[in-house]
C-alpha cells in the first residue's frame, strides 16, 4: 500500500509543480490557457497542499496567487528573485515557519543561491532570531539538500 504523503511533502510537490509547469495550451493542441484559468488552476494546486476550509478555499488560494506568486511580490522590480529568496529564507527561519521554509529553500537553490550561502544565512539568523530557530533552520536545510540531486 503506498505511503500517504505528509503536508510538507505535498507542499514541496506543489511548489515544484508551480515553478516548472508551463501554462497549458497550444503546445498540446488546445487553445491557450487564459491568465484567469491559470490562476484558478494554480490556486487549486496550492490549496491542495495548504488546505483551507472549503467555504473560503478559492478565496484563500486566489489571495496567495495574487499577492505572492506570478503577479505578486515576486514579480516586482527592484530585487532579483535570488535576493528575494535570501530575504524570504531569512524571514521564515527567524519566524520559525518550517513548512514554508522547506518550500523556499528549494526555490532559493533554483534561484541561484548556493547551499553554502543558505547555511551562512541561517547561521546569521542565530544571532537575530535565536539559536533554536537557527538549529531548526539548519535541520530543514539539510533535509531539503538531501532530497535534491543538484549540488553547488
Amino acid at each position: 500500500m503506498p505511503r500517504k504523503s505528509t503536508g510538507k511533502e505535498a507542499a514541496q510537490e506543489v511548489a515544484k509543480r508551480i515553478a516548472t509547469e508551463p501554462a497549458k495550451g497550444k503546445a498540446k493542441g488546445r487553445p491557450q490557457e487564459t491568465v484567469e484559468a491559470r490562476k484558478r488552476r494554480i490556486s487549486r494546486a496550492i490549496t491542495d497542499a495548504l488546505p483551507a476550509p472549503e467555504p473560503i478555499r478559492d478565496a484563500w488560494g486566489r489571495l496567495i496567487v495574487d499577492t505572492v506568486l506570478p503577479d505578486g511580490v515576486w514579480s516586482r522590480q527592484g530585487l532579483s528573485p535570488r535576493d528575494r529568496s535570501m530575504i524570504t529564507v531569512a524571514a521564515l527561519t527567524a519566524l520559525y515557519r518550517p513548512n514554508e521554509l522547506r518550500i523556499h529553500l528549494g526555490r532559493a537553490l533554483d534561484n541561484g543561491v548556493t547551499r553554502a550561502e543558505l547555511g551562512e544565512l541561517i547561521m546569521h539568523m542565530a544571532i537575530y532570531g535565536g539559536f533554536p530557530v537557527a538549529v531548526e533552520g539548519m535541520r530543514i536545510a539539510r533535509e531539503v539538500f538531501d532530497t535534491r540531486t543538484d549540488a553547488d
